[in-house]
Formats: structure tokens, sequence, C-alpha cells
């Protein structure tokens, strides 16, 4: 099974005027998921956070006998900036996918390069272009050198309120984003064909730490969820 690429805490705040605090800072996070949701685990998810509150590896215990069937592992420049990121789909060692990230000299992220089976090979990229504010405006997918899909964003107050993908093959897809008062993400909705029909929700809920707590995915938007992740942590300090 392989997984995005994670951040589940709120940003850092300045805690009576000192050091800022950071939800995820060296935490371990375990994440619980449950297709049904019926009460029976398909697996667990274990990530480890540095100090800067972003996840070092992510680790995936199917069986929940304690045995890691597989790896992602995060590398990050003195910056803080993400590197490269490798998914170990058997745990034994061997590199299965290795995503690269590329900066331009303001640290804005430019391109991200997939290479599957870790050849020197790239096999899909994704390049981001910015708009004035330094939001991104736009994002292309190649799967090598054909085209495979555009994503036109759009902002309201500095969050991201819309992704618009436009796939040749598949068609258009509209997600959009909502926010609560602390401006963290708690829906997302998936619109295929951009009918204003919503084929797939995600409600998500967060602890008073900012930290994430609860993710339902609502396949038919009918309600009922087919799949729930569920959160717990343990930090240090």
């Amino acid at each position: 099974m392989l997984w995005l690429l994670v951040a589940c805490g709120g940003e850092e705040t300045k805690v009576d005027g000192g050091e800022p605090f950071i939800p995820l800072a060296n935490c371990v996070g375990t994440m619980d998921f449950d297709a049904g949701p019926d009460g029976i685990l398909e697996g667990t998810y274990t990530f480890l956070y540095n100090g800067r509150g972003d996840p070092d590896e992510v680790t995936y215990d199917q069986e929940i006998d304690g045995t890691i069937n597989s790896r992602m592992s995060y590398l990050y420049d003195s910056n803080d900036l993400l590197l490269d990121r490798t998914w170990d789909g058997n745990a034994d060692g061997i590199v299965d996918i290795r995503t690269t990230y590329f900066y331009d000299d303001h640290d804005f992220l430019i391109e991200e390069r997939q290479d599957n089976g870790d050849d020197g090979t790239d096999e899909r990229s994704t390049t981001y272009t910015y708009d004035g504010a330094g939001q991104i405006a736009l994002a292309t997918i190649w799967d090598a050198d054909i085209f495979r899909e555009d994503g036109l964003y759009t902002w309201s107050d500095g969050l991201q309120e819309s992704i618009l993908w436009r796939n040749p093959e598949r068609g258009d897809t509209l997600v959009s984003y909502f926010y609560n008062v602390d401006r963290l993400l708690e829906r997302e909705d998936t619109d295929l064909g951009v009918d204003e029909v919503i084929e797939q929700r995600e409600l998500i809920t967060w602890d008073d730490l900012g930290r994430e707590l609860q993710v339902n995915k609502d396949i038919g938007a009918d309600g009922v969820p087919e799949y729930r992740s569920s959160w717990s942590y343990v930090c240090e300090g």
C-alpha cells in the first residue's frame, strides 16, 4: 500500500511570546485505518516526527502484529526543505519508488520527479508555477514526456480554495477545500465532471493543539463513510 506525503499538524504558533509551539515536534503519531468502517482495522501507520514537526519516517503494519510491511523515509536539507522521499514497499531495504524535489532560488517547489524502481529513470514528474503572491497557480503532471493533466489552483485569504484538474482522457475534476475558524482543513469535496454533483467527501477533525484526529472518507457523499482513519500521538516534553 502506497500512501501520500502527509502533513497533519497545524502551523507553529507562539506561546506566551516565547519559542514557537510546533504541534507535531518530536511526536510519534499512530494512524489506525478502518475500511467499512466496521471496527476491524486493516492496518496501522506509525509516523516519526522530528523536532521541526516534519515526518522522518512512516511505517505500515498491515496485520497489526508488530511486523513492518512497508516504509516511507524523508530527507531534508538544512533549511528544512524536503529533498527526497523513498518508499520501500516490502520493508526489505530496497527502494521501490523515489521522489526527488527541486526548488528555485526563493525555496519555492518547482518540480518533483518520481522514479519507479529507483533505477535513475523518472516515470512521472510534476511542475509548479506561482502567482504574484507566491501561491501555486498551476501544477502540470507528466508521465515521462507525455502530458497527463493540469491543476489550476484558486486561493482566498491565503487558503487554498480549490484545484480544477483537467485531464484529456478522464475529463475535468474539481476538488474544493473548506476550513474551520482556526484555518484548519475540515472538508474536501470532489466533483467528477464539474457538474455540481459531489462524488466524494472527506471530513476531518482536529484536537485542541491542531493535530489531526480523524478522517472520514465518504465515496458516494451520501453521509456514510467507507473509510476511517483515526490518530493518536505520543510526544516528548
